[in-house]
């Protein structure tokens, strides 16, 4: 039930929504869920990246320099840039 679940929340995220629907099951079936407290760091610019991070519930603040400059909610993602390119978070 968990992949059915995930693999439609997959098809409502842009970057995944235009993926057949084989290749959001095989990306379904590599997911890790990650549960974080509020107020818990979730990455730290230019630290390396290893994965991409999409938000399946709840939302995330960005900080740079103490300010918050972003927020990204449910079906937001982040982190593809780093992975993709193996550079650190910016």
């Amino acid at each position: 039930e968990d992949l059915t679940q995930n693999v439609w929340f997959l098809s409502k995220v842009p970057l995944l929504a235009p993926l057949a629907q084989y290749e959001r099951e095989k990306i379904a079936e590599a997911l890790e869920e990650i549960k974080y407290r509020k107020g818990t760091a979730v990455v730290e610019e230019g630290k390396h990246g290893s994965c991409m991070y999409i938000v399946k519930s709840g939302e995330l603040e960005v900080i740079k320099e103490g300010e918050k400059v972003h927020t990204y909610k449910t079906g937001d993602f982040f982190g593809e840039r780093a992975l993709m390119l193996k550079s650190a978070r910016g």
